[in-house]
């Protein structure tokens, strides 16, 4: 995490009053740097395969292609998931993305982790926690829940980055894990609302489930994530974390969180950034929090949110146009970036 001198904060202030705070959140797809360190994938190791400085020069690039135009000036905060370690993220900051603010960066690595959770943001950071996931199956580490508190305006905003077990080795079977992951985060945001229901919290990231997953299972087991309107177990209540479409009823009532998602805001066909088998999924979330409702620190700018549909970042099959190497049909990434803007008061 590093400083921002003072003179650039009051630029950045200025703006940001001006049009509102923009968060993005992106998974990226593997920006791995070109120093070996061990823990790479095969891919994307200089010692074992065909990665280079070239390759990671056009990733940096391709990727701030996107910051840049998803939103005129760039995000205000970026939410990022896999990148590889502090060099990557640092080059992504300093080169592709210099000039554009981003001085406040963080990054907490995770051993024998191949990638990570980022953040970089204009505002300062004022605090960075990580909370702890358990192993998958005791022996493949789990991304840690990041935690930072960024202030503006003499008001804090608690962000949470996220990226949750993948399905590789099964829906069900890695259910666990993501429940896992969801109860470290809900009871942490738990935490923070019984010292003050009214904080500004937003929790994002590639959470690798969707908003409709409970349904898609046939209701058969525990999701990580279940929409308010599904009747469940009460058992369920002290893991998941409840999608509400609608702001009635949202924060900590017992061991149930709540909090509310505005994918819902969407027509069903507008809904999705990630494709599999040719069907649109929700798996990367934006989700809110009570405070982010009221008129006091920030508050939600109603229609805001929304996938960045950049038409250079679809395919030709019109699906988010991976990363396949150099030249004129290199890609971006296999999700599409969120956005949404938050109201300073």
């Amino acid at each position: 995490m590093k400083k921002a001198c003072a003179a650039f904060l009051l630029a950045a202030c200025l703006v940001a009053s001006a049009s509102g705070l923009t968060v993005m959140s992106y998974n990226v797809e593997n920006l791995f740097d070109d120093v070996h360190n061990g823990t790479e994938y095969r891919e994307f190791d200089p010692l074992r395969g065909t990665w280079n400085a070239e390759f990671f020069k056009v990733r940096i690039d391709s990727i701030a292609e996107v910051v840049r135009k998803a939103v005129p000036g760039g995000p205000d905060i970026l939410l990022l998931q896999e990148i590889e370690n502090e060099h990557a993220l640092q080059t992504l900051a300093e080169e592709g993305l210099g000039g554009m603010g981003y001085t406040w960066r963080v990054l907490v690595p995770k051993k024998n982790c191949a990638t990570n959770v980022a953040i970089l943001s204009r505002f300062p950071v004022s605090s960075v926690r990580a909370h702890g996931v358990g192993p998958w199956k005791q022996r493949t580490p789990v991304r840690d829940v990041i935690e930072a508190k960024i202030e503006y305006g003499g008001n804090t905003l608690y962000v949470f980055n996220n990226h949750w077990k993948a399905k590789t080795e099964g829906v069900k079977a890695t259910e666990s894990s993501r429940l896992q992951s969801a109860s470290v985060l809900a009871r942490r945001v738990r935490e923070i609302l019984a010292q003050d229901p009214s904080a500004d919290i937003l929790v994002a990231g590639d959470m690798n489930e969707s908003v409709d997953e409970y349904v898609r299972t046939g209701r058969k087991y525990q999701t990580a994530l279940i929409p308010t309107s599904e009747t469940t177990p009460r058992k369920f209540a002290g893991q998941s974390i409840f999608l509400s479409s609608n702001t009635r009823g949202l924060g900590a009532t017992g061991d149930r969180l709540v909090l509310y998602d505005p994918w819902f805001e969407l027509a069903p066909a507008r809904r999705g950034s990630y494709s599999y088998q040719g069907e649109w999924l929700t798996v990367d979330h934006i989700l809110l929090s009570a405070g982010l409702f009221d008129t006091r620190g920030f508050s939600y700018r109603w229609g805001s949110f929304g996938p960045v549909r950049l038409p250079f970042l679809f395919s030709t099959e019109g699906v988010p146009k991976k990363w396949t190497g150099l030249g004129a049909g290199r890609g971006y990434s296999d999700h599409l970036p969120l956005l949404v803007t938050l109201d300073a008061h």
